[in-house]
């Protein structure tokens, strides 16, 4: 199964380039020199002692930064987070948006969580220009209607004043 789930996430992440994937598994559900012996196949980097609940069996990308993997801590009762959105956070120059999900076994049983996070950095530049340039459009709208107000007054004025004098 951890092969399958490998494949399909490494499918949508080479569709989706700008979301990445983690998946955690609590330590109790795993056997140390097995799962040691896993990473190494992957050429990753089998550090049993990085976190220390969970052992990241997954990762999109090729160094997950420490930022990440204080996400999906386990609570204080053993149980995963079911689901958990949080605050964008920013890594490297580059803005994510992160989301938990439980990771279930074949019984149905929660065994960890999928960490899937979303680099909005590009959208989050968008954006700013986007807001930049309607506020930028919103002056100059507002700078000529505030023109053209002061010149019908000046018209008016002065047609009151030809009249009376």
């Amino acid at each position: 199964m951890k092969k399958n789930v490998e494949n399909i996430l490494d499918l949508i992440h080479k569709q989706t380039p700008e979301v990445d994937f983690a998946i955690f598994v609590n330590k109790k559900r795993l056997d140390r020199v097995g799962w040691e012996s896993y990473v190494r196949t992957l050429n990753r980097e089998a550090n049993w002692n990085r976190l220390p609940d969970t052992a990241m069996i997954f990762s999109s990308k090729t160094i997950l930064p420490m930022a990440f993997t204080d996400v999906p801590k386990e609570q204080s009762s053993g149980a995963f987070f079911q689901q958990l959105s949080c605050d964008p956070i920013t890594v490297e120059g580059r803005t994510y948006q992160v989301h938990v999900e439980p990771f279930i076994d074949a019984s149905g049983k929660s065994i960890g969580s999928m960490l899937i996070m979303h680099d909005i950095s590009d959208l989050k530049a968008t954006l700013s220009l986007n807001i930049t340039l309607g506020s930028a459009l919103g002056v100059l709208v507002l700078v000529t209607m505030l023109a053209i107000l002061f010149v019908l007054l000046r018209r008016t004025d002065a047609g009151i004043v030809a009249q009376q004098s």
